[in-house]
């Protein structure tokens, strides 16, 4: 995937919330919304230098349930 645009949705005290777009291999644009400690990122600094956290949800197969 390729990143083609960040966007900073929202700067709190602690964590800012942010918007990247990437280009799939089938040339498709999808999106996906994170949070970060580093109210500074930008699309050349993004996933550069050591993550300190990872979150994840996990659903079932039928993704009504979290698990």
């Amino acid at each position: 995937m390729k990143l083609k645009e960040l966007n900073k949705i929202h700067e709190g005290k602690y964590l800012s919330y942010y918007v990247a777009k990437f280009i799939n291999k089938n040339n498709e644009i999808k999106e996906y919304e994170f949070i970060s400690r580093n109210k500074n990122l930008n699309i050349n600094s993004f996933g550069k230098g050591m993550p300190d956290g990872v979150g994840m949800v996990a659903f079932n197969m039928e993704g009504n349930k979290i698990l």
